[in-house]
């Protein structure tokens, strides 16, 4: 009897160690590409949250002329109120060089990684470098600090920004500008921390006054005033600001309020031949005869203590 024996074909040792080699590399090449990728991301991430911080640093000079030296001073107006920690888990932080020159943002990296990822962050900051992880944010403008090297495990990148050019140092100035008549509610600005509400007002124009539309007088002289909850030199803005002659019947309601909306009411102190005329009331001549400018700001609550600041003695009328 013939038998027929069938060959069966399969793959030798050396194909197999072949193709485990090429699946080896592949998978090397994909794992170098995803952790370079996570690295780089994390990188940018860490550089963005430095930049953010600089900002609120900026923003918080803008308005009160000073740099902040605790953290709890930015959260809340410049930065959300939880802690915010880089991507390797550390919490950044801040210092304010004396005399108040620079203002500092400190992050540190940590790992095997820390030398490289801490030198290319510090590449893209403004004036940073990568000193060792050991030292603390600066206080106070460092002198030769120890770098950081390649053999460190824990790194820390300074980034700062010098004091703002005049334009932003006076950035805080004007809030709101606006043309009112005698008689109009002007919104009060919201701000933050420590802040408070100021407005001044400036008669623009005003046209002849009349007496019980009658009688016209010439006007001798006229001034503008903002009035809020009560009639005191500080009186604060509120959402029923007293009418222009002190009285709590209000003539010309202020519009619905929305969350914490509150409003001063602007008039106009005229004298004319017949006399003193306070808050001038009468409806028609306030709303076409008359023009006021108000601006409102948010003060330092500091700022008249500041002799550079402080300006001179004319009342504002400004918030509790």
């Amino acid at each position: 009897m013939l038998y027929l024996q069938q060959k069966v074909k399969g793959f030798s040792l050396l194909e197999v160690l072949l193709v485990l080699a090429i699946m080896g590399t592949i998978m090397v090449s994909l794992l170098s590409y995803t952790t370079q990728k996570s690295d780089e991301m994390r990188r940018d991430k860490s550089v963005m949250q430095v930049e953010q911080f600089l900002n609120a640093g900026l923003s918080y000079y803008a308005n009160m002329g000073s740099w902040p030296t605790l953290l709890s001073q930015l959260q809340g107006g410049y930065l959300p109120n939880n802690t915010i920690n880089n991507p390797w888990g550390q919490a950044l932080s801040i210092g304010a060089a004396n005399p108040g020159s620079q203002f500092f943002v400190c992050t540190t990296i940590i790992g095997k990684q820390a030398y490289p990822a801490a030198t290319i962050i510090a590449g893209r900051l403004p004036i940073a470098s990568a000193i060792d992880g050991t030292i603390a944010c600066p206080t106070t403008s460092p002198v030769n600090p120890t770098a950081c090297n390649k053999n460190s495990t824990t790194c820390t990148v300074v980034s700062s920004v010098n004091i703002p050019g005049q334009n932003l140092n006076n950035a805080r100035s004007i809030n709101f500008a606006g043309l009112y008549h005698n008689g109009a509610c002007v919104p009060a600005p919201k701000c933050i921390g420590s802040m408070v509400a100021t407005i001044f007002v400036v008669p623009v124009s005003v046209s002849g006054m009349n007496d019980n539309n009658t009688d016209v007088y010439p006007i001798s002289s006229f001034s503008a005033y903002a009035i809020g909850t009560n009639t005191t030199t500080s009186s604060p803005p509120g959402a029923t600001p007293l009418d222009c002659n002190g009285n709590t019947t209000i003539n010309e309601p202020c519009p619905a309020t929305t969350g914490n909306t509150s409003y001063w009411r602007v008039c106009l102190r005229i004298i004319t031949q017949k006399g003193l005329v306070v808050g001038a009331q009468n409806p028609n001549w306030a709303q076409n005869a008359s023009v006021i400018l108000a601006f409102t700001r948010c003060m330092p609550s500091n700022e008249s203590t500041i002799p550079q600041v402080s300006g001179s003695a004319f009342t504002v009328f400004y918030s509790n």
